[in-house]
Formats: C-alpha cells, sequence, structure tokens
C-alpha cells in the first residue's frame, strides 16, 4: 500500500544520486542473495539493518552486512572477474573487508555545465553523442524526432566550418564522411527539420574522439570486461560504470581545463550499452536511474526525465524504497538544475521522506537543500 501510494504522488518525475555512487565495476556490489542477508547503510542509525532479497545493490564505504546461519551474498569487487560468495553468520561485514583491494568510492560524472537542452519537443535537440568523449570514428547520431516533420538536414562543424552533411527522414544517422573524424578535437552537430525547425550548437555540448593511444587502451578493459565469467547483464553494468568514470589521463593534450576533463566521460558509450540492455528488455530501476544520470550529466532533459520516469514505474515492491529515494533525489536535482525549483522542491521532499521511512542520515541533507532552495 505505502508503495503505491508514494508512486501515485509522482505523476511527473525526474532525476540523479545524492550519495553519488558509482553504479558498478568501481564500487562493490552484492550481486545475489540467498537466504536471510542484511543490510546497513553508514548514513543509517546503528540498529538500520534490513533484509536485502535480490541484487544488484551498490555498497559504498561503512556499509555493513550480516547474514543469518545458511544465508549466502554473492558479492563483486572492483577488478575481480569472479563473484565472491560471503557465508560467514552472525557476522558484521564491512565493505573493505568484503572487498580488501577496495580504495575509494567513484563518484558519478558531475551536472552540465551548459544550460540544459531537451525541453522543447518541436526542436530536432540532440541526444547523444554530446558532451562526451567517444571511442567509435564513425559515431550513430541520435535527436528528438520532431512531428510533422518528414525530413532532417544533419551537420558536424568544427571550428573551421561544416565536415559533413546529409539528409535522412529517421531521427538518427551513422556518420559517413569520406574525411576520417580527427582525435582530440571537439565537433558539434546541428540539426534542422524540413519545416524549418533547428537545434543549436550549444558550448559544452561537443563530443571528442579519442586518441588512438587512448582508445586502445579503454579496448583492452572492454576486452577483459567481456572475457570476464560474468552473465551478460553484468558485463555490459560494468562496462558502463567503466564508460562513465573514464577520464582523459593527458588533459591538456585535448585542451580541458581540469575542471572540463572531469565533466567529458564515454557517455555515449555508457548510454549505448544501457539502451542496448533495454531493448533487450533488461529493465531495472538501477538500469533506468543510470542511465537517467547520464543524460543528465550530457545536459539533455527529456531522455533523462523519462529514464528516472521509468525507474520509478519498475520499482515493484518496498524493498525498493531506496531505490525509489534516491531516484526521486535525481528528478529534484534535474529540476534545480533547469531552474524550476518549485518541482524541485516537491521531488527533494518525497525524497526526504523515503529516506526519513529508511531512517537514513540523508534526509538531514535534504532538510538543508530544501530550507536553502525556499530561501
Amino acid at each position: 500500500m505505502l508503495n503505491k501510494i508514494l508512486i501515485r504522488t509522482l505523476a511527473l518525475v525526474a532525476i540523479s544520486l545524492l550519495n553519488r555512487q558509482a553504479a558498478i565495476a568501481e564500487t562493490p556490489y552484492i550481486n545475489s542473495v540467498q537466504g536471510n542477508v542484511e543490510l546497513k547503510r553508514r548514513t543509517v542509525n546503528e540498529a538500520g539493518f534490513r533484509v536485502i532479497k535480490r541484487g544488484p545493490v551498490s555498497l559504498t564505504v561503512g556499509d555493513q552486512l550480516r547474514l543469518s546461519s545458511g544465508a549466502v551474498a554473492t558479492i563483486i569487487c572492483p577488478g575481480k572477474n569472479k563473484p565472491r560468495e560471503i557465508r560467514q553468520a552472525g557476522e558484521r561485514l564491512g565493505v573493505q573487508k568484503l572487498c580488501p583491494e577496495w580504495k575509494a568510492i567513484v563518484k558519478k560524472g558531475p551536472p552540465p555545465l551548459v544550460i540544459m537542452s531537451g525541453t522543447n519537443p518541436q526542436i530536432p535537440f540532440l541526444i547523444t553523442p554530446r558532451r562526451t568523449l567517444i571511442l567509435d570514428p564513425k559515431p550513430t547520431i541520435r535527436w528528438n524526432p520532431v512531428p510533422g516533420s518528414s525530413q532532417y538536414t544533419v551537420k558536424i562543424v568544427n571550428a573551421q566550418g561544416i565536415v559533413w552533411q546529409t539528409q535522412v527522414k529517421e531521427s538518427q544517422v551513422t556518420y559517413s564522411g569520406t574525411s576520417a573524424l580527427q582525435p582530440g578535437i571537439p565537433y558539434s552537430i546541428t540539426i534542422q527539420t524540413n519545416t524549418g525547425k533547428a537545434s543549436q550548437s550549444e558550448a559544452g555540448s561537443e563530443f571528442i574522439l579519442l586518441r588512438d593511444a587512448e582508445a586502445k587502451a579503454v579496448q583492452a578493459v572492454v576486452n577483459q570486461i567481456a572475457q570476464s565469467d560474468f552473465n551478460a547483464d553484468i558485463k555490459a553494468l560494468k562496462l558502463v560504470d567503466y564508460y562513465s568514470t573514464y577520464e582523459v589521463p593527458e588533459p591538456l593534450v585535448y585542451g580541458f581545463s581540469e575542471k572540463t576533463a572531469k565533466s567529458y566521460r564515454l557517455n555515449a558509450n555508457a548510454i549505448a550499452t544501457l539502451e542496448t540492455l533495454i531493448g533487450q528488455d533488461k529493465q531495472s530501476p538501477l538500469i533506468y536511474r543510470t542511465l537517467g544520470d547520464l543524460y543528465l550529466q550530457t545536459g539533455v532533459m527529456a531522455p533523462a526525465e523519462n529514464a528516472y520516469l521509468r525507474a520509478i514505474e519498475s520499482i515493484q515492491s518496498l524493498e525498493d524504497l531506496e531505490e525509489w529515494s534516491v531516484t526521486l533525489y535525481g528528478l529534484g536535482e534535474l529540476y534545480e538544475v533547469t531552474q524550476n525549483r518549485q518541482q524541485a522542491l516537491i521531488f527533494y521532499s518525497q525524497a526526504r521522506a523515503g529516506f526519513i521511512l529508511l531512517n537514513d542520515q540523508r534526509a538531514e541533507a535534504l532538510n538543508r537543500l530544501i530550507d536553502k532552495l525556499r530561501k
């Protein structure tokens, strides 16, 4: 009943993570459980152990597990190709004991440095690739399909002018220019409909092709994940986390400041991996929430909002109350970024209610944020 009441209060929802935990590969997480396995978050009071009935559940520093007799928790640690089974009944096991090689939390990328796009459905706004590094020298470009439009003119431009131009009827196209895109150079994309509607080339929304050396290093990691013993879903999630936390080793070579370098990840690859999972009917709050985070980071609102809403819709029971709360926090962040203070307050307040029910100290942080917005 509580879950139904909470979901009914949403109607129109939207975005990201309060605790900034990484999704999968660089952070330990519970892959599966058998029997009575309990988790206590570091943000929850001493008596706050709760039963975990399924995975994946990401873990962070300070979290603890407790197992009853006969229970088994399967844990995946960073850099490991095989899950580890935990069976110590009655013990309180911290993350650093579960995964001794784990050193720190990897945080998700920062919110966009540019004004959010994707707020007007009548504009063919760029969905991907935007504000991202890419591996493929022939990227696939996707944009918002505009009702009533039967043709789109797509242009890739750089500082010297138009690099490539084509006309298509669908709302996506793969680069097929005779000249190869050059590594390390910012490219931007504009789309115009045959009805006169056009996207804009927004500063900070460019894509940049990795240099060969970096691309080869990335591909080596991708191959290692592909050859691991995890199932296809876990491999995909590990890829997403790697792509979304990747940073170029030499920012100055790409003309990045330190701040900008941290905001450009392999987000287009991460988004494509998640969209493929969803297309294979692999749908869960974790997948949709992570997709919403990525779209938010790249500065496009409508897809981020839709992903967060789908995360809420895919929640099945009160076991997902934490996931529900975290996703609502993301929605609040999305509306705050788009300067819709009223909606941001609504969803921050919903997230706070969830954290209060969880006896989670993150409710206190939301109290401060809500008070700040109300001033």
